[in-house]
């Protein structure tokens, strides 16, 4: 997700990497879809309802500074979504880490799948 780190990420990787502060690394990540995008700070309007739930992520060292998802991540609607503009990477305490916004949106309708396919999701920081 070469998108934005959350203030939250951001307070997490510098807390890590330049001070002796404890910075408690997650150990599991969810990727979640927006129907209107957050910012750096949170909020947007996630998804809800009509089959939607985050799908659980997990990943591997891509070397290069990258790290990319192991397995697919499958979406699917029971009715019709509003349209996704952003996805969100969260910790298992229900942070939100990165987001990135998907453009063009993505219009999913019932019976269809939003899939982001193994290798797809990937975390870079540049």
């Amino acid at each position: 997700m070469s998108g934005d780190l959350s203030d939250f990420g951001e307070d997490l990787a510098a807390r890590w990497l330049v001070t002796d502060e404890a910075a408690t690394r997650p150990t599991a990540w969810s990727l979640a879809l927006y129907s209107t995008a957050p910012t750096d700070a949170g909020g947007g309007t996630e998804l809800a309802g009509n089959g939607y739930a985050r799908q659980a992520a997990t990943f591997s060292d891509g070397g290069a500074g990258f790290a990319s998802s192991t397995g697919d991540l499958t979406f699917t609607a029971t009715a019709d979504w509003l349209p996704i503009v952003a996805a969100g990477l969260f910790d298992d305490g229900g942070n939100l880490l990165l987001w990135k916004v998907i453009s063009p949106s993505v219009n999913i309708i019932a019976g269809q799948s939003f899939i982001v396919r193994a290798g797809q999701l990937t975390v870079k920081f540049a």
